[in-house]
């Protein structure tokens, strides 16, 4: 097509498409043709949501008040979803199961129900001896024991601080992947002030 036809072809265009008539009538990126540019009060969606239709807060809130039946030796009662859950890692927790245990005493902690005070109170054991209570251990604390932070950099801590929550929240170091590992390795190593051969 020589250029002359191009111009002619360009020229038979509407003023709104080749360019041409007031800024408003400009076609282009950002600037679609005014015939199809929404008219002002008018919705880009207009049904929108439909009314009634339920968001996730909404339906994890429903799920978590829906009454389940719960026996409880010959007895039978309904209880929320999340009270049934809490009391079967309560049971879990007592039977040794430490996930559950970390489940349970972690959001009882986080609520504000635990304390150190509660935690270390003394109990009267069978001999009469008092006992000493002492809150239970993070699995991490004896990974990260005698590691000197001031010998670490502030990168170093955060990494620290984000594999031992890993760590605790799984309740073993197998929780951590192969370079998650070797970080941790490197890390301790590093805190503890110990210099390994193969680095120098």
């Amino acid at each position: 097509m020589s250029a002359e036809a191009t111009k002619e072809a360009w020229d038979a265009l509407p003023a709104t498409e080749n360019g041409g008539g007031t800024e408003d009538d400009k076609v282009g990126y950002g600037q679609p043709p005014k015939s199809t540019r929404f008219k002002p009060g008018q919705s880009g969606n207009p049904k929108g949501r439909p009314r009634g239709s339920s968001n996730v807060s909404t339906v994890v809130e429903r799920v978590i008040n829906t009454p389940v039946k719960v026996r409880e030796g010959k007895k039978t009662r309904k209880v929320p979803m999340i009270e049934a859950v809490y009391h079967a890692h309560a049971i879990k927790a007592t039977q040794g199961d430490a996930r559950s245990a970390n489940v349970f005493f972690g959001t009882a902690q986080k609520m504000g129900l635990l304390t150190n005070q509660g935690l270390e109170s003394e109990a009267q054991g069978s001999s009469g001896a008092a006992i000493r209570l002492s809150p239970p251990r993070q699995p991490s604390s004896e990974l990260f024991e005698n590691v000197n932070l001031a010998l670490l950099s502030d990168d170093e801590k955060i990494d620290l601080s984000r594999l031992a929550e890993i760590v605790d929240r799984d309740g073993r170091i197998t929780a951590l992947g192969v370079d998650d590992f070797a970080r941790v390795r490197e890390i301790i190593t590093k805190g503890r002030g110990e210099n390994r051969s193969s680095d120098k």
